[in-house]
């Protein structure tokens, strides 16, 4: 029997939990560790993140900001459904929420 002896912490920097293939073939990626969503583009393989500390985007209202959120789902081209697990005590802090994003 091998037995494997850790000498390190397990890492999960990312914690991707979700992605869902929108109708052009771009895929939402959510990435909870890093409390960020992306948006990758199928035809230039490009991403654009947004989330905490993203200087790219911004949200339509300064209290939409999540954290260590799961299952990120865009509902229009400009709205996301995710579920905030809230750890740093936002507005959807441990519930669904609708987030405006501007991109």
């Amino acid at each position: 029997m091998l037995l494997l002896q850790w000498t390190f912490p397990l890492l999960d920097a990312y914690h991707h939990n979700s992605f869902q293939t929108q109708e052009n073939g771009d895929i939402l990626l959510n990435l909870r560790n890093m409390d960020m969503v992306v948006m990758i583009d199928h035809e230039t393989r490009s991403a654009l993140a947004f989330g905490r500390s993203r200087e790219r985007f911004t949200f339509a209202s300064p209290s939409d900001v999540f954290t260590q959120q799961h299952d990120a789902q865009m509902l229009s081209d400009h709205q996301i459904l995710l579920f905030d697990n809230g750890t740093t005590g936002g507005k959807w802090a441990g519930q669904r929420g609708r987030i405006h994003i501007g991109f």
